[in-house]
């Protein structure tokens, strides 16, 4: 044989060795049979079986249910009655003590702190109706026709008031509106030492006597 003819069959076999990949040889791949469907259903659905992403988990008791956890209870509960109290292991007594006595100071404390917020309070309470009062003392009588404070009248004054009823006393009571003013205007009124002077009219020593309750004839 020639070399020419050596290379071609060698280049013939190269060729069927990569159209025979897998184990199929395509040049007699008509003589190959047709596959069938209900195997490639069954190899589909075993390599599912196999390989799917999950799996079927069966339900597990793990024991949380009331009566579980009554039972459980019940157990630990018998066995701390087989077992010792704390104070079989160490003396309590004296930390017992100790916070009784701590609990006394405490309760002393509060006790000092309560009267003193009474204590308070309390002066609190008579500073406000101090301080009400001299405001009920100070307040001016305001008139209907304006904003302006009136003063009210020295005539109801303590001290004017007992030296004109001791003047009509001595007088036994035969005392006219006309002497009433002469006398608060000379007597009484330079008597109590007042700054300005002031003096009366003779309407007002008349006014003064009504409010006092006594009557006279013209």
């Amino acid at each position: 044989m020639s070399q020419k003819f050596l290379k071609a069959c060698e280049g013939k076999a190269a060729y069927r060795f990569k159209r025979t990949i897998n184990g199929i040889d395509h040049d007699n791949i008509d003589e190959l049979e047709s596959p069938n469907i209900d195997e490639l259903k069954e190899a589909a659905k075993k390599y599912h079986e196999e390989h799917a992403s999950y799996k079927v988990r069966k339900s597990l008791y793990i024991g949380n249910s009331s009566r579980t956890t009554r039972r459980k209870n019940q157990q630990q509960h018998e066995v701390a009655k087989r077992t010792f109290v704390l104070h079989t292991f160490w003396n309590t007594k004296e930390s017992t003590e100790e916070i009784n006595n701590d609990n006394d100071d405490l309760l002393g404390d509060e006790i000092k702190d309560c009267n003193w917020n009474n204590e308070i309070s309390t002066v609190l309470k008579n500073l406000k109706l101090d301080i009400k009062k001299e405001k009920i003392k100070r307040k001016g009588v305001y008139s209907r026709c304006g904003h302006h404070a009136k003063i009210s009248s020295f005539l109801w004054n303590e001290d004017i008031l007992l030296q004109v009823k001791s003047y009509i006393r001595e007088h036994k009571w035969n005392v006219t509106p006309q002497i009433l003013m002469i006398q608060i205007n000379e007597v009484i009124l330079p008597g109590l030492e007042f700054a300005s002077s002031p003096t009366i009219h003779i309407n007002t020593a008349r006014n003064y006597l009504k409010k006092l309750g006594y009557y006279y004839e013209k």
